[in-house]
């Protein structure tokens, strides 16, 4: 097994109501298998659409990212950006979480004069480094 470093970006149309018992049980689920696997990421919910950036040893990621694409809990799944990395940016978290009550990303990219289309997509990466920065050091615990 290889144990090269990758990173994944991806955004969905959630199907998941937000606020929902069915939401946490989503979260606490992928907070356990991720540290099992040794996987660690960020997921923030924009109204209805998920973005999430997951970082792990690339076969693991590879498998995550199979059952993913099969998951009923959203749609129009597209992958953003995939790259080899060095190092974690979200190593403090297993599976780290913020909405846009907590900040939103569409708001931050208009305000710094951020693009979110294209093929650019280091202003996605840099709202959640942001977001995971800003729970890591508020009353939020790493999980």
């Amino acid at each position: 097994m290889s144990h090269d470093l990758i990173s994944v970006l991806y955004r969905s149309v959630a199907k998941l109501k937000e606020h929902t018992h069915a939401e946490t049980e989503l979260l606490l689920n992928a907070r356990t298998k991720n540290q099992l696997l040794g996987i660690t990421g960020f997921l923030h919910r924009e109204e209805d659409l998920f973005f999430q950036v997951l970082e792990g040893p690339r076969e693991t990621i590879d498998a995550v990212i199979e059952r993913i694409a099969l998951d009923t809990r959203h749609e129009k799944l597209e992958f953003l950006d995939r790259r080899s990395i060095l190092t974690r940016a979200f190593e403090a978290w297993s599976m780290g979480y913020s909405n846009s009550g907590d900040g939103s990303l569409f708001d931050w990219s208009s305000q710094n004069g951020i693009p979110l289309n294209g093929r650019d997509h280091e202003g996605v990466l840099s709202f959640l480094q942001l977001r995971s920065m800003a729970l890591n050091t508020g009353s939020s615990t790493a999980t």
